[in-house]
């Protein structure tokens, strides 16, 4: 049983003990409140809202402190907490969202869907245990192959649900489009990146149990093509791929388009980069770049 402010070290003794009961900060009814969970009167169902590491030297923070005479840096930007140790698949004693009860479930069904006001997440709970509990189930979501700095997976809706053993029930969880939006630097406004998302349900962080994708529209605006565009910004410009391809074709690099491989290592490469290899100018490309945006 542990009573505590903030994560503990737990190396020393948790495989030797059959359960970790953690209290956290125990007002003057902890007593009472251990007591029923451990006697079993009460079926616990909290689960953990940070993660507890193997070594301080894991905590993404480590690095920056305790600082020097000018401050403390807090270095980790989005990579803070959990999304550090997934960034960097650091191994953990107890993940964040982790909590076991007396009980167990089951999921299936996973259903994902985009709305108009964001996303609508469902799946099917089954105690498959023989107490009655709570479980509080969790959804992440990550961006493969998004344009901006983004972490491995972050949670962005949770919902809880209490069954009786062997009971089922649909647990419907919202995440708002506000939720999946980034600061645009450039725009100086929060948009939704277009594309595919992938969502993932579970128990905890480090436990999902069901993946599901789906398309989103995004509101990001189109933006005019220059020449310091990257070969991705441009891309999602209709026309441009055709552009890209008689620039390839001038200096033998056949249909680039849809050389896959070749794709993926200029992606970010601005267009008068690309140029400079063709053997062109800026000069020259520029009534086909205003052809190409004047379809936005």
């Amino acid at each position: 049983m542990l009573s505590n402010g903030s994560s503990v070290l737990v190396t020393s003794f948790q495989g030797r003990v059959r359960a970790i009961v953690e209290g956290w900060l125990l007002g003057q009814a902890g007593g009472p409140a251990t007591a029923d969970v451990l006697y079993g009167n009460v079926n616990p169902s909290g689960k953990i809202t940070e993660t507890i590491p193997y070594r301080l030297e894991d905590v993404p923070s480590f690095v920056h402190f305790p600082g020097d005479t000018t401050g403390v840096r807090y270095g980790e930007g989005l990579f803070v907490g959990y999304r550090g140790y997934d960034a960097l698949a650091t191994e953990v004693a107890y993940p964040f969202g982790h909590g076991l009860s007396y009980t167990t479930f089951g999921y299936s069904d996973l259903s994902v869907s985009s709305t108009d006001n964001g996303l609508s997440v469902a799946v099917t709970v089954t105690n498959t245990g023989s107490r009655a509990g709570r479980e509080i189930v969790q959804a992440y979501v990550s961006v493969p192959g998004s344009k901006v700095v983004r972490v491995p997976r972050e949670l962005k809706g949770f919902a809880d649900v209490t069954l009786e053993p062997g009971a089922s029930a649909q647990v419907e969880i919202p995440i708002a489009s506000d939720d999946l939006a980034f600061w645009s630097v450039s725009d100086e406004a929060w948009l939704v990146e277009k594309g595919s998302y992938t969502v993932e349900v579970g128990s905890s962080s480090r436990d999902l149990r069901l993946q599901a994708s789906v398309d989103v529209a995004g509101n990001e605006p189109r933006r005019a093509i220059t020449l310091e565009s990257s070969i991705k910004e441009a891309l999602a410009v209709p026309g441009f791929a055709e552009l890209l391809n008689a620039v390839a074709t001038s200096f033998g690099g056949g249909d680039l388009a849809a050389d896959e491989e070749m794709m993926q290592m200029m992606l970010d490469t601005p267009i008068s980069a690309l140029l400079g290899f063709a053997g062109l100018t800026g000069e020259q490309i520029q009534p086909q770049l205003d052809q190409v945006n004047a379809q936005l």
